[in-house]
């Protein structure tokens, strides 16, 4: 059996791989997997000196963090094209080769996990229709094939990212047709300009551009309903008593973004209760890029206190506290001032797209009076396909209570059980019963 690594990150963005330098800089040996087929999370996915999707700001984290672990190679074992399928009661871990599907498990001292938030959508009528996606899925597309795709593109919903994915789209010289946002994110003037000068300079850059190529954002609007027409979609939009018809080939949705829980262990720190575990970045909390450095730092000095507790004394950051409040801010500068009501939309309007569970599925299942979460899951199917709720159980508990007034939370739909990532059953069982080893052959792994 090879000998397994003091510690395992699971997330090769830049808050796993500077918990991954802070660990290997204390003496310890890291493994480090990302499911992407190279390290850098959303945010740096295909960053380069010629990207000109990414700041120069950023950049430069980029390059940092880079040389970082250059210089932790000897100590850092990464390994792309590998998923994190979950932590058993015993500490042991099971990864996922990306391109086999075959399984490897490995006993690390501790997890550290940095695997990013993910996106929050509203649904809507017709989102369930080919040629709708996120506005995060879309964005690290176009990062990683550093082009934009065919036809026109409405980006719709709510928050800063809207403005900044239009930007970038426009900056390959393919700007959208639309952005329609559901706040009012202009007028607030005082309280954007409480924040970080950063902030202040990055929405300006992408303001500049959106102007120079005449981006129409629509502010307090949203989309009534998304329909199939011969060569595409039909974008129907309100705003205010206006309704607005657009023509796309793609829409791309996006209404913030929330920490990622779903199949991970949860945070321990007491030895004496199964191993430690941590969480680092956005999926502990979801602050931005400018903050991912800061938390891996963060959740790794949390880790060596544990490890070595007359060594090290974490404390919070001053970034943390910064990027916390600055986020907080950006939330009441966006926030929604005209949304369609999930009650008000059409019954055939689909929640959960993995099962294809609908709004009139939900108020069915709902007549009968009092029911539960788990009925709802369970009876209705709501949260049980692929994505395992991550997209719709925070709109069905939403949906719930607006029809019933019973309030379920969005986590007694998804649960906290492993799998994380979707294996085989085959996978798992060479897995026991080849358990003399912890290395798959298939796995994708370098030397940094």
């Amino acid at each position: 059996m090879t000998t397994d690594n003091d510690v395992l990150v699971v997330g090769g963005g830049p808050a796993g791989i500077t918990a991954a330098c802070r660990i290997a800089e204390a003496g310890y040996t890291v493994r480090l997997c990302d499911a992407a087929p190279s390290l850098g999370g959303a945010m740096f996915r295909g960053a380069s000196a010629e990207s000109p999707l990414i700041s120069t700001e950023h950049l430069g984290t980029w390059r940092d963090i880079n040389a970082e672990l250059e210089n932790h190679a000897a100590s850092i074992r990464v390994m792309t094209s590998t998923s994190f399928v979950g932590l058993d009661s015993t500490g042991v871990a099971v990864l996922k080769s990306c391109s086999s599907g075959e399984a490897m498990q490995v006993s690390p001292r501790a997890v550290i996990i940095a695997t990013g938030a993910i996106e929050n959508i509203r649904p809507v009528p017709g989102w369930h229709l080919p040629g709708v996606v996120t506005a995060g899925g879309l964005q690290v597309n176009t990062k990683t094939c550093r082009t934009a795709p065919d036809g026109d593109i409405i980006i719709a919903g709510n928050g800063p990212l809207l403005i900044a994915v239009a930007a970038q789209l426009a900056k390959l010289g393919h700007p959208p047709v639309a952005i329609v946002e559901s706040g009012r994110p202009m007028l607030p003037r005082l309280q954007a300009l409480g924040l970080p000068l950063a902030y202040i300079r990055e929405a300006l850059s992408y303001y500049r551009t959106l102007k120079k190529f005449r981006v129409p954002w629509l502010h307090g609007a949203f989309i009534e309903r998304i329909s199939r027409r011969d060569d595409g979609l039909s974008v129907a939009i309100r705003k205010g008593t206006r309704a607005i018809i657009h023509n796309a080939n793609i829409v791309a949705l996006h209404n913030g973004l929330q920490s990622n829980p779903i199949g991970m262990p949860v945070e321990n720190v007491d030895l004496y209760k199964g191993i430690i575990v941590l969480h680092a970045g956005d999926c502990r909390e979801p602050l931005g890029a400018r903050a991912a450095p800061a938390s891996g730092h963060h959740a790794a000095d949390r880790l060596l206190a544990v490890l070595q507790p007359a060594a090290v004394k974490p404390s919070a950051p001053l970034q943390l506290r910064r990027q916390t409040l600055a986020q907080a801010r950006l939330k009441t500068i966006f926030k929604p001032v005209s949304q369609l009501p999930l009650h008000s939309m059409p019954d055939d309007t689909v929640i959960c797209r993995c099962e294809q569970k609908t709004v009139g599925d939900l108020r069915q299942l709902l007549l009968e009076p009092g029911a539960s979460a788990k009925e709802i899951k369970l009876n209705g199917r709501f949260g049980m396909g692929r994505c395992q709720g991550r997209f719709c159980a925070r709109s069905t508990v939403e949906l719930a209570a607006e029809l019933t007034g019973l309030r379920h939370t969005s986590e007694s739909l998804t649960g906290n059980r492993w799998p994380a990532s979707p294996i085989s059953i085959g996978a798992l069982a060479r897995l026991a019963t080849d358990s003399a080893t912890t290395e798959s052959p298939d796995a994708e792994s370098q030397d940094v």
